[in-house]
């Protein structure tokens, strides 16, 4: 997530520490490394709304397509799919910015492709994470699209934003 010159200055601040330095969510191994497996958290989540909630119509609002993390997590969401015999469409994924102000256009885009395949709505959305989430939530809340009752819309990160009043995010991790 840093550039060169940021990490080669992080580093040398932290190798002068007497403490123990524990990098979470990356690998330098200059460090103790802490990783999360998101392609496999995020294949169980789309493995759980198949198998739990007989989820078949499965979109996808993706992250920052450069950032690897995007591609883990489209990978992921792409093999849960093959892996339960659900057709892999690339029109189910629409790329968003990670950030709530993605959720209006994505549910614009959602809609658009549902109403071209004579569907009102998908079975589930499955944001690359929270905030996302939480921007397509509010989306639908303000056009009166019920979730979960309407859609499923999980998000991915567990961050403290994702159990506000009105919504919870599933989350994995």
């Amino acid at each position: 997530y840093f550039s060169h010159s940021v990490k080669e200055h992080l580093n040398h601040i932290l190798s002068k520490t007497k403490i123990p330095v524990i990098n979470i969510g990356g690998f330098d191994e200059n460090f103790m490394n802490i990783i999360c497996d998101d392609s496999h958290s995020f294949h169980e989540i789309v493995s759980h709304l198949i198998e739990a909630h007989n989820c078949k119509d499965i979109y996808h609002i993706a992250g920052i397509p450069d950032k690897a993390f995007t591609q883990e997590r489209h990978e992921a969401y792409k093999s849960a799919l093959i892996a339960h015999y659900i057709e892999y469409d690339p029109a189910k994924v629409y790329y968003g910015t990670l950030w709530r102000d993605c959720g209006e256009p994505a549910l614009d885009y959602i809609l658009d492709h549902c109403a071209k395949r004579g569907k009102k709505y998908p079975d589930a959305v499955i944001c690359a994470n929270d905030y996302s989430a939480i921007g397509l939530i509010i989306a639908c809340k303000n056009r009166g699209i019920r979730v979960p009752e309407d859609m499923i819309v999980t998000g991915f990160d567990g961050v403290d934003d994702a159990g506000g009043a009105d919504f919870f995010v599933l989350v994995g991790g």
